[in-house]
């Protein structure tokens, strides 16, 4: 319904007063203490990280196998000779010994003191021979010898040294 009425008599509408307001309801005089706070929600652990899908890439073709693994040799060692009677065994090289070598070449390989150092005996008498046997006349050429072998001595890696001259006795120059 409207707020005019229409009397079933007349055809005049009729005014029809607005309801009062029903009375507020009065303040309680006592109030409520507040609510305590909620407590705090338990942490939430963030969502795993979900991979991220790559782009979709062809798919390349399988590899072919590996060639087979070449054979192995075997485990064991195969036995070897035993040293010959008189063979000498590899020592470090000695650089000592290089250097005293090459200045006794230099200063007494007229002489031949080097060759005895170094453990040739018989170059060194026939060293020592020429100089003594010709009274001196030949020692020039001992001594040529001599400054030649004790350059090569000196600049020769002590890894050549004691290849050439201890373990391969190489005699001369």
């Amino acid at each position: 319904m409207t707020d005019e009425n229409v009397n079933a008599t007349s055809d005049q509408p009729v005014e029809v007063a607005p309801a009062p307001e029903p009375p507020a309801a009065p303040e309680p005089e006592f109030t409520a203490p507040p609510a305590p706070p909620a407590p705090p929600a338990p942490p939430v652990a963030p969502p795993a990280a979900q991979p991220v899908a790559a782009p979709a890439q062809p798919v390349p073709a399988p590899m072919p196998p590996p060639p087979p693994a070449p054979p192995q040799p075997p485990a064991y060692a195969p036995p070897q000779a035993p040293p010959q009677v008189g063979a000498q065994t590899a020592p470090p090289p000695d650089e000592k010994q290089k250097i005293v070598a090459g200045i006794l070449a230099i200063l007494l390989g007229a002489l031949g003191i080097h060759k005895f150092y170094l453990g040739y005996t018989k170059e060194g008498i026939i060293l020592l021979a020429v100089s003594l046997i010709s009274f001196g006349m030949l020692a020039w050429v001992s001594s040529i010898i001599g400054i030649i072998e004790g350059v090569i001595y000196l600049t020769k890696t002590d890894e050549d040294f004691y290849r050439a001259y201890v373990a391969g006795r190489k005699s001369w120059f």
